[in-house]
């Protein structure tokens, strides 16, 4: 049976359509302890869906992928799926007030959202029917999908998700799972976590002290790592450089469950992964600074804490952070599990923006670059009309703000940590110092926004999950 126009379903503990498709102006209600199988087809909802806390929507067959889509919210209470082949698909975001029900098959996320209401959970998920998210190819652990609940004080694994946390202090939390694969950074580009992390926001100076448990990593998700070699990393900010990073909070390798204590950074919420001992994720350079040496020069200075291959360094500079030239070679230590320091300095300063960025190279060589360092030389009494703007929300997901700025028309960039430039806009007009981007055609990672006014520019960092 096939649906199109307004249904109330209040009456039967148990019905069964090939396909539900609500129609603008119409309505699909179901009271509770209503049983909804939608057999081998996807539900739409372009109208009004109403379902109780306590009805049941399954998804069920053995055929086609079935898709809930549509232009307009749908909450579901139960959300059961039961696919003998083939999944059940996001095409749209939506919201689940009681339990996902996971009987047969895996629910795909692609690129869509779930919520979980506040005492909302996930059920009987395993290897063979869990919750994942595949690109437009199909492609496990490349669609950036998330499920996600909102808690108050969390303690415990919640919501089934398969991450433990006691953060009774913290006030409200909000949990989110990814399954999109998370790439390493610095000399470690090449390597990729599992196909599954999770992001606790609202969290004091990164969660430091406090003990994690990453309780799930089905086989599926494993991207190629040995089931018993696994790290837990944590997504980590320097104080004193602002350096990010994936940071691996044991070195010994160990299998699921695996248990850590959280390092204590200045970011305001906390992102952990698993990685492998053998393929690591985090950069050997622990800093790369970039300062003002005697007013007239710039001092620069990085750090490494090992090496591996390594056969020298480049320091490139640039005017405008899009293009760059080589001002010093520096070599490396080759190999090494001492701190070496380095440092080189640029007499040939510009006055405006001097940008600085570090490239490695390996003996293979394998290159791969560090974050940007930038370094203004002003006029006397030159007015900066950047000098107190104000990126937020960060990390942010679908916008960026940004405050402060004194002036009536701004340009920006937002460019790659290598550099690359990835979207550009010129004379947006600033409504009460302020301007919205949009940044959500972006992927997960680190990146930097360029500002420029007829006067002077400003350069920031942020980060988009």
């Amino acid at each position: 049976m096939r649906i199109y126009i307004g249904l109330l379903v209040n009456f039967l503990t148990l019905l069964s359509f090939s396909q539900v498709q609500i129609d603008n102006a119409s309505y699909f209600k179901v009271s509770a302890n209503t049983n909804v199988v939608i057999d081998n087809g996807g539900l739409q909802n372009n109208g009004t869906v109403s379902l109780n806390n306590t009805s049941n929507i399954r998804f069920h067959g053995n055929g086609t992928v079935q898709t809930i889509e549509g232009n307009n919210n749908i909450i579901f209470g139960i959300l059961t799926i039961d696919k003998n082949t083939n999944d059940v698909q996001l095409a749209r975001n939506i919201e689940v007030s009681n339990k996902i029900e996971m009987t047969n098959g895996d629910l795909d996320l692609k690129n869509q959202t779930i919520e979980l209401g506040a005492s909302a959970t996930l059920e009987n998920e395993t290897n063979t029917k869990r919750i994942k998210s595949t690109d437009v190819g199909g492609n496990d652990g490349l669609g950036t999908g998330t499920i996600f609940t909102i808690r108050n004080n969390p303690v415990g694994n919640i919501a089934n998700l398969g991450l433990t946390v006691d953060l009774a202090d913290e006030g409200s939390t909000t949990i989110t799972r990814g399954h999109e694969r998370q790439q390493g950074t610095g000399t470690y580009v090449i390597n990729y976590s599992v196909f599954r992390y999770f992001t606790l926001s609202n969290i004091v100076l990164g969660g430091g002290g406090e003990d994690v448990t990453f309780v799930d990593c089905f086989t599926d998700e494993l991207n190629g790592h040995n089931s018993n070699d696994l790290v837990m990393y944590q997504w980590y900010e320097e104080n004193y450089s602002g350096l990010e990073y994936w940071h691996p909070l044991n070195t010994t390798g160990s299998s699921v469950s695996i248990t850590e204590t959280l390092d204590n950074n200045t970011l305001s919420y906390i992102k952990v992964t698993l990685g492998s001992k053998n393929t690591p994720l985090p950069i050997m350079l622990t800093k790369f600074d970039a300062n003002n040496y005697h007013k007239e020069s710039v001092l620069l200075n990085w750090q490494t804490s090992t090496e591996i291959n390594n056969d020298f360094f480049t320091l490139e500079k640039s005017s405008d952070a899009e293009n760059w030239k080589i001002i010093a070679i520096v070599d490396g230590a080759g190999n090494s599990n001492n701190t070496i320091n380095y440092q080189s300095i640029d007499e040939n300063i510009i006055i405006s923006k001097n940008y600085y960025r570090l490239k490695q190279t390996d003996f293979n060589g394998t290159f791969s670059y560090s974050d940007i360092r930038v370094v203004e030389f002003v006029e006397e009494n030159k007015t900066d009309f950047l000098s107190d703007i104000v990126i937020y929300p960060v990390p942010t997901h679908q916008t960026l703000n940004v405050k402060n700025i004194q002036s009536e028309y701004v340009d920006y960039s937002i460019f790659s940590v290598t550099g690359v430039l990835l979207k550009e806009k010129l004379n947006v007009e600033v409504d009460n110092a302020k301007i919205t981007i949009d940044v959500g055609s972006l992927i997960s990672g680190t990146y930097f926004i360029k500002l420029l006014t007829n006067h002077n520019s400003k350069l920031k960092s942020f980060i988009k999950y």
